[in-house]
């Protein structure tokens, strides 16, 4: 059984006072500035992705366990999310450096004259 089937009512109650538009992409934009991520890399795009997913799996578990700290919670999950995908990107792309596999970056200003 799902959690929205659980308490589907708690879980739009949540959405509607922890709106995505102020409690998950303002705080997604802010750590992916923090540490450096421009929006036209790889890792920015991976890093959206998974906050995106842990801002919907806060929402839900702080609807089914009736937590009170649900704007912590949805903070902490986003952080947690963001490295998360920053390793498996990082780890993506070592494995395919060492299958001899190359990065091409066809959105680079330095490249964009060689095609």
């Amino acid at each position: 059984m799902t959690i929205n089937k659980a308490v589907p009512e708690k879980v739009l109650k949540y959405y509607e006072i922890y709106p995505y538009e102020h409690y998950g992409e303002p705080v997604i934009k802010k750590i992916l500035k923090n540490m450096g991520i421009r929006e036209n890399r790889l890792e920015y795009q991976e890093c959206m992705s998974a906050a995106g997913e842990a801002y919907t799996y806060s929402i839900c578990q702080c609807a089914l366990r009736g937590y009170t700290h649900t704007e912590y919670y949805i903070r902490k999950m986003i952080r947690i999310s963001v490295l998360c995908a920053l390793v498996i990107t990082n780890a993506d792309r070592r494995m395919l450096q060492s299958h001899g596999f190359k990065e091409i970056r066809l959105d680079a200003l330095e490249r964009r004259d060689r095609w």
